[in-house]
Order: C-alpha cells, then structure tokens, then sequence
C-alpha cells in the first residue's frame, strides 16, 4: 500500500487517459507527472495484492448520509493470520486501527 501511496501522485479530479491497469496507471504517472484518482490508486494496489497472492478487492465507499453524492475507493484486503477483510486506502497511505491497535475492516470502521 505505502509503494502506491508514495509513487503515484493523487489526483482526485484526475481520470487517467491510459489502459485501466497497475503498469499503464504507474506509467501515465510517471511520463506524465499527473496523479491519479482514488478508483485508479485502488485499482493498481488490487493487481498488486493479487500478484502476491493475497485475496483483495476494491471497493467503492458510498458515505452514510444519503445527501452527500462524493464517494472514495479503497482495497479491502483478506489476512490470515486476523481472519478477516482490511481497510487499505492506497489514496491516503492509511489504515485504521482501533484503540487497541488492531486493524478494521470497512464493517467495523462504518460501525465506530
């Protein structure tokens, strides 16, 4: 998540004119300066995950209050070892933890 966070700009505003994958989305970044948008960072950091063999997905977080029509996407990635789904934000470099240092996943982080 940090390579992603730290090697290709963000952009929010920004929709990368090139192929919807991690190569061509690192790629446009780096031949053209501009960052990318929250779906395109999510997307290049799932084709990572899943070339490491971890189950990942991206996912398109609507806000809670009906009124707000903006959105943010970010990984959801599977770990073992906790037996559940991470909240990864490649946008952002950020995760979230509870108080006692524990990761959320997107259910538990909506919950709080």
């Amino acid at each position: 998540m940090f390579f992603v966070a730290n090697n290709i700009k963000y952009d929010g505003s920004n929709w990368a004119l090139c192929e919807f994958d991690a190569i061509d989305f690192y790629n446009y970044h780096k031949a053209t300066g501009k960052g990318i948008n929250c779906r395109h960072k999510a997307m290049t950091l799932n084709e990572m995950y899943l070339a490491m063999g971890f189950k990942s997905r991206y996912v398109t977080c609507m806000p809670k209050d009906d009124k707000d029509t903006d959105c943010h996407v970010i990984n959801s990635v599977y770990a073992e070892t906790l037996k559940k789904w991470l909240w990864m934000d490649p946008s952002h470099g950020t995760f979230v933890m509870d108080d006692n240092n524990n990761l959320l996943s997107i259910e538990e982080v909506r919950s709080i």
